[in-house]
């Protein structure tokens, strides 16, 4: 049976501590020391129960694109944990013309999903030291709803860098938006061979790892 968490003491003290009329309180040398230990910790239990609403796109609409397949291969470990709730964007499903960026049905989807969810991960390719023109377009649909999200980059290159020059470019406009951009960043280097021909990732015990390291991250900044 699932749990009505709005009944919880967590959610009820964050709503009487949280409230407006409440200002005094926190401003009084006895609630800071002692009540709001206690609250953050009531607080954390009440939010680790909660799976975060997490946007996972893929920033390029190119024909054959090698970085699908570490695009999957950072879902398939998303799956398996049970505080991510996946919200899948592809950028071939969202059509841009040159000047007018997205439809505005589209546009409005885009930034409803922005509104709602909990933080992003980035999977890009690394093309010419650069990240794709789509993405760039992309991401200028929306401004505001940025503001605050936590974000993770996931770099992707032929090269032996793994897409870290792309990824260095596209922090200055996710930086533009307002975002908190996660440090602990995934450089998929060499991804023509990465997977071998079944379409598994070599060394896969090692890049799970660094996923999970990045998601960790990204979590605890939602």
């Amino acid at each position: 049976m699932s749990r009505n968490l709005t009944k919880t003491p967590a959610f009820k003290l964050e709503l009487f501590l949280e409230h407006p009329k409440n200002e005094r309180l926190h401003q009084t040398a006895a609630f800071k020391p002692q009540c709001r230990i206690v609250f953050l910790i009531m607080k954390n239990r009440f939010n680790s129960k909660i799976m975060k609403k997490i946007i996972f796109l893929l920033g390029t609409a190119r024909e054959g694109r090698k970085s699908e397949k570490v695009f999957n291969f950072v879902l398939d470990i998303a799956k398996q944990r049970s505080d991510i709730e996946i919200q899948l964007v592809d950028i071939r499903d969202y059509p841009q013309t040159m000047t007018q960026g997205l439809s505005k049905p589209l546009t409005e989807k885009w930034r409803k999903m922005l509104k709602k969810t909990h933080g992003i991960v980035i999977v890009s390719p690394e093309y010419n030291h650069g990240y794709p023109g789509e993405l760039k377009m992309f991401l200028d649909n929306a401004y505001e709803e940025y503001e605050g999200k936590p974000v993770a980059i996931c770099g992707v290159s032929s090269g032996s860098v793994g897409g870290a020059r792309m990824a260095e470019q596209l922090k200055l406009v996710l930086s533009a938006f307002q975002t908190i951009i996660i440090n602990a960043a995934v450089y998929f280097a060499n991804v023509n061979g990465l997977f071998d021909t079944s379409g598994a990732i070599q060394n896969r015990a090692y890049w799970e790892k660094q996923v999970n390291g990045m998601l960790d991250e990204l979590i605890k900044y939602t």
